[in-house]
């Protein structure tokens, strides 16, 4: 019996973290940079999603081909410009969700009111309290808003 080896089947991670303090006055730059390394990183690895940005928290979910999908996690894991990292769903899936980004950012702005309302999540935003499952609800809900600064484009 030979082994099945599963590390090209399509894989979806969802993590939630927070910005250490001394790069929260620079969070927007921050977010900037790691987009601009994120997006042809990941179109390099096959790997697409959505990042939620905002007042120092991330929450991000992460699709692609299992094995490139874990190392990418790693190489954030070893981040230092984040902390309290927590997996909040991972496992393998159908489809992608994201597919349409090699990764689009997001933030809370007051169009993601209505959307953390509809969702129960009214209050102080806290990503560490999202199922994996709300957490992929609040980006497909957040990813087609209009939003127009720059941090905010799909890339």
């Amino acid at each position: 019996m030979s082994k099945i080896d599963h590390g090209e089947d399509l894989f979806r991670l969802v993590y939630a973290s927070r910005a250490v303090l001394p790069e929260l006055p620079r969070f927007h730059a921050l977010v900037e940079d790691v987009l601009r390394v994120a997006r042809p990183n990941n179109a390099r690895n096959n790997i697409t999603g959505l990042l939620i940005a905002d007042l120092g928290w991330f929450v991000q979910v992460l699709e692609g081909p299992r094995r490139k999908v874990s190392r990418t996690f790693g190489d954030i894991g070893r981040d230092l410009r984040h902390v309290q990292i927590e997996t909040l769903a991972a496992g393998p899936v159908e489809t992608r969700l994201f597919g349409e980004w090699s990764m689009c950012a997001r933030t809370l702005g007051p169009q993601a009111a209505a959307v953390m309302g509809a969702l129960e999540m009214d209050g102080d935003f806290d990503p560490f309290a999202l199922s994996g499952d709300k957490a992929v609800q609040l980006m497909l809900a957040l990813a087609p808003l209009d939003q127009t600064e720059p941090l905010r484009k799909a890339g």
